[in-house]
């Protein structure tokens, strides 16, 4: 973290920042892993939902396809007043005219991320900010790292990218499910398929581990 941001002893939502307004617990997450390339010497990295589960080994080549790095983009997903601020976020920084919305979801469970990609992105935040990417971004209210890097590599990198598009079907995950009851868990992982390699379960929904272990499905 740079200097000039540091954790409020009285809040854990809040961050002191000496460059902008008080920075959201949520907004720093984000900013921690939008910073990874600076940190960590990879070609690329895998970011995996703290809530995923394993069913399966995973091996990072399978998102390889002729040399290019599969990024998550779901046509059409994610159209709603929520995410729209995202959107909009991402268009003024990145200098692109804003809208509200721009035709697909880049959040998923497992996704992945081109190092290069990233230091071209944080140049293009600072072109157009006129600010250090970090500082920059940090003055945000709203903020989807997934959303920026998507549209960044889509619009503004385009035939450049080192990517190409999917959203393979490879992690079962609880967002579309009613999870309120030990029903729900029984449905939920009933349907679990053979190309699941993982599954999500929010932890926010308040099920403790004892209450599903013996319903996942073993791994192969």
């Amino acid at each position: 973290m740079p200097w000039w941001i540091r954790r409020m002893p009285f809040s854990r939502r809040w961050w002191l920042s000496l460059q902008s307004l008080p920075v959201r617990g949520w907004i720093v997450q984000q900013l921690m892993k939008l910073g990874v390339a600076e940190h960590i010497d990879a070609d690329a990295y895998v970011f995996v939902d703290s809530d995923v589960c394993f069913l399966k080994p995973f091996d990072p080549e399978m998102l390889v396809r002729d040399d290019k790095l599969m990024l998550f983009r779901a046509p059409g997903a994610g159209n709603d007043p929520a995410q729209h601020r995202w959107h909009r976020t991402a268009a003024n920084v990145l200098g692109l005219p804003e809208r509200e919305y721009f035709g697909a979801s880049y959040i998923g469970s497992i996704s992945a991320w081109r190092r290069d990609h990233l230091f071209e992105l944080y140049e293009r935040i600072q072109h157009t900010t006129g600010q250090n990417w970090f500082a920059a971004l940090a003055r945000q209210m709203h903020l989807s790292e997934y959303i920026l890097y998507g549209i960044f590599v889509e619009f503004v990198l385009g035939e450049k990218s080192r990517h190409y598009f999917d959203a393979p079907d490879i992690c079962h995950i609880s967002w579309d499910y009613p999870m309120k009851t030990e029903a729900d868990l029984e449905r939920f992982f009933a349907e679990v398929r053979p190309q699941h390699i993982a599954f999500m379960l929010a932890s926010n929904l308040g099920f403790p581990v004892s209450k599903y272990r013996s319903l996942i499905p073993k791994g192969e």
